[in-house]
């Protein structure tokens, strides 16, 4: 976890401490380069901050993505589950006996109606 964070963040340092670098040899200097060199540290500084919040903000709203797009499909599968258990309580029971209940699906599911219904 520790080695996966420091990997992440190398570039980012990198980046900051060339920035530093950049203005303090900017202070050593005359006015035109200082200038110049005060633009390129602040430009070492904005970039990975921007870059970093953008990286930021993408995960988070990548991670929400995914998750709706988890719970879509999931109801996707459920549908069709209860498509398909609907098929075979229409096989099993007579239109009289049938029963849309959570424990009459439950029965239907466990291992005693389907060794009934199999013979075993």
């Amino acid at each position: 976890m520790f080695k996966k964070i420091l990997l992440k963040s190398i570039p980012y340092l990198a980046a900051i401490i060339t920035g530093g670098i950049f203005y303090f040899i900017a202070t050593c200097l005359v006015a035109n380069l200082h200038d110049l060199l005060i633009n390129i540290a602040a430009a070492f500084f904005a970039i990975p901050l921007l870059y970093f919040f953008y990286e930021t903000t993408k995960s988070f709203s990548h991670k929400k993505l995914n998750k709706e797009i988890y719970d879509y499909a999931k109801m996707l599968v459920d549908r069709e589950l209860l498509s398909v258990l609907n098929q075979l309580q229409k096989i099993v029971y007579t239109l009289e006996e049938k029963d849309f209940s959570n424990e009459a699906i439950n029965n239907f599911l466990s291992e005693r109606v389907w060794k009934n219904w199999t013979g075993a």
